[in-house]
């Protein structure tokens, strides 16, 4: 029986990975992205567990949809399309003839990507798991900036995937990175080529949510009312390569339209990772279905102590 489901649940993910993503791939952007909001229904068994764990921290974290059960329901469903216009993007935009700025998004601050290519110096773009981030990446591409991107290795041993599911990953990394022009460097690599390609003025994506539970340094990030407990890596990497931080978010609005946008942050490394987790916070409380890692809070999130009050 057991083995059954299981066969059940990979057919399903091999039709939406591989038969009905290529499918709607084929069609103009808006009834591309209009039918894949509709797949909720097809992977609805498949997504419980990371749906129930999801349910959990949103409750945990906006108390009123504790008791507005209809909220709550209206959020999970526009996180679920969200994830299904976030996985159509591994594919849609890397089709011929799909270069129209006006088929990716709304960017706003084209004048600072400008200075910063001017400068010449390494950049690092810090970004949460918020939105549509490849959105970003797929216009810096059309603006001539060549970015690169620090992940883990796609390794069934440390990432809890399915041989459907790491297909799929690694078919949307492949057209990402053909379509951005940068390299890929994972957390499991030796640093020095990294560091390299910093110092000589290449752009890198680093995700700042990521949790690593086996990190041996790790920052207290304030976030959400308590401390997210993220990597010392992108201070660290800043500082020793003079990389600039700056944050880049790729945001849907109530319509659908996709907002892109990238912003300057302190200098000083440390501070602007600060700030990064500050803007990722704006972004998490103004639209919270759309942050995709709310089920890493449970580990990587800690609430602030109430400091003792002794009587006078």
């Amino acid at each position: 029986m057991w083995d059954n489901r299981k066969q059940l649940s990979q057919f399903k993910k091999w039709l939406r990975y591989r038969f009905t993503y290529q499918t709607l791939a084929t069609l103009p952007y808006a009834p591309a992205y209009a039918q894949v909001s509709k797949l909720d229904n097809l992977m609805f068994d498949e997504m419980q567990d990371s749906r129930s764990a999801y349910e959990d921290q949103l409750k945990n974290f906006l108390p009123f949809l504790q008791v507005d059960s209809a909220k709550l329901e209206h959020y999970l469903q526009l996180q679920s399309r969200l994830r299904s216009r976030g996985e159509l993007d591994a594919i849609w935009p890397h089709r011929k003839g799909r270069r129209n700025p006006q088929d990716f998004c709304q960017f706003h601050t084209e004048d600072f990507v400008a200075e910063l290519k001017n400068s010449g110096d390494g950049v690092i773009i810090v970004m949460g798991h918020y939105g549509r981030p490849t959105r970003l990446l797929h216009y810096l591409a059309l603006l001539g900036v060549q970015t690169g991107l620090l992940t883990q290795t796609f390794d069934p041993n440390l990432i809890n995937l399915d041989r459907q599911e790491m297909t799929f990953r690694m078919l949307g990394m492949n057209n990402l990175l053909g379509m951005t022009g940068g390299p890929w460097f994972t957390l499991q690599a030796a640093m020095n080529p990294l560091y390299r390609a910093l110092k000589s003025g290449q752009w890198i994506v680093i995700m700042c949510d990521l949790f690593e539970p086996a990190a041996k340094a790790q920052l207290e990030m304030p976030f959400m009312g308590g401390k997210f407990l993220a990597p010392s890596g992108i201070p660290r990497l800043a500082r020793k390569t003079g990389a600039r931080l700056v944050y880049g978010v790729g945001k849907e609005d109530l319509s659908g339209a996709v907002h892109l946008s990238l912003k300057p942050l302190p200098e000083d490394p440390e501070l602007g990772l600060i700030s990064a987790f500050s803007e990722l916070e704006k972004d998490v409380c103004e639209y919270p279905w759309q942050w995709h890692h709310w089920h890493v809070m449970r580990e990587a999130w800690q609430r602030n102590e109430c400091p003792v009050l002794s009587p006078e």
